[in-house]
């Protein structure tokens, strides 16, 4: 046994002295990095700080965070994008090796990385292209992901961080991606679209297409209908927002006999949006036009019998009084308090003048 021992000391030995000296070599390269970013000389902090990653990968807790910051001030320091894009590659591989060597969730530590990402964009210091190229594979990871506090985070760092580039933005996922077949598929690809706010483009609105192809739903068409006149396809618009008032009245209808008590409600409620936000299309001057409103609150009024609806509901209704015809304007087309009218609108709708 005593030589046993003997022997296994004799074959440790050497192993134990260079893990020593590694050590005391990796706290020599540490010390000297870390003064040369006390005083502002990043450049000379790589090479030592690199030894110290080599040998020590787990030296210290801060170690990947000292290199992200040796990075950062290297890309403030300079203004050519090839050196701007090796860096940034550089600290993107820096927040995988923390992932790794911590062992942190990685979706927190993307959400580190994307924030970094904006702040350089921010300083003109990456174009919005190569921003778009640096989020895109973690909204592809989130529109896959369970939902949890690292997915909710990134999510919210991704839709405020995208707000500036929309416009960019809406175009870059219009030529890097295409509409898939699946349903699946599509429905993958608007989940990913949705994240990163690039909702109005072309791309997005045939997906939204293919989907109502599928679902014949009413708040699809209600999409649709919103999203085409936001892009000017006002014809198409008029045809989808027709739709969603035919087929939000059979949901209703559908849900009276299917349901037991019926839920109810929703298809009045998009009915009621749709004329708020819509009265513009239809009268042929600002009377005409105010009347619809009248419609509007009657099928807010058929919400509130859904209790889960009536505050909704109730801020239709607000609304819709706010934009009713004034008393002498009535007089002066012969409508007084309590009159039946009938307006031909995306279908026929009858309702009772009030002010």
């Amino acid at each position: 046994m005593k030589h046993f021992l003997l022997s296994f000391f004799i074959l440790t030995l050497p192993i134990i002295c260079h893990g020593q000296q590694a050590s005391i070599e990796c706290a020599k390269q540490y010390s000297i990095y870390k003064e040369f970013m006390k005083v502002g000389s990043y450049d000379l902090a790589v090479e030592p700080y690199w030894d110290v990653v080599g040998e020590c990968p787990g030296f210290s807790k801060r170690l990947y965070d000292d290199g992200i910051r040796i990075y950062h001030e290297l890309i403030m320091k300079v203004a050519d994008s090839v050196s701007v894009h090796h860096y940034l590659d550089t600290i993107r591989n820096l927040y995988a090796r923390k992932a790794d060597v911590l062992k942190l969730d990685s979706l927190e530590v993307g959400n580190a990385y994307l924030q970094r990402c904006f702040l350089l964009a921010g300083n003109g210091k990456i174009s919005p292209s190569r921003l778009f190229d640096e989020i895109m594979p973690w909204v592809e990871r989130l529109a896959d992901a369970a939902e949890n506090p690292y997915s909710r985070a990134l999510n919210s760092t991704v839709a405020a961080g995208s707000a500036k580039y929309l416009k960019t933005f809406n175009k870059l996922v219009c030529s890097r991606y295409s509409l898939p077949e699946a349903a699946n598929d599509v429905d993958r690809l608007m989940r990913i679209m949705d994240i990163l706010g690039a909702c109005h483009n072309d791309l997005y609105l045939s997906a939204l297409e293919q989907m109502q192809l599928l679902w014949k739903s009413y708040s699809i068409a209600a999409r649709l209908g919103a999203l085409s006149m936001d892009m000017g396809y006002k014809t198409k618009a008029r045809n989808y927002l027709s739709d969603a008032v035919r087929l939000s009245k059979q949901w209703e209808i559908d849900d009276m006999v299917s349901s037991d008590p019926p839920a109810g409600g929703l298809g009045y409620l998009t009915i009621a949006s749709i004329y708020l936000n819509y009265a513009s299309l239809f009268g042929l001057d600002a009377f005409e036009t105010s009347e619809i409103y009248w419609v509007a609150a009657d099928y807010a009024l058929k919400a509130r019998n859904n209790p889960q609806l009536v505050e909704k509901a109730d801020k239709i209704i607000a609304e819709c009084k706010a934009r009713f015809p004034k008393k002498d304007e009535a007089f002066m087309h012969s409508v007084k308090p309590g009159d039946r009218v009938t307006l031909m609108l995306f279908d026929t709708e009858s309702t009772s003048a009030r002010f």
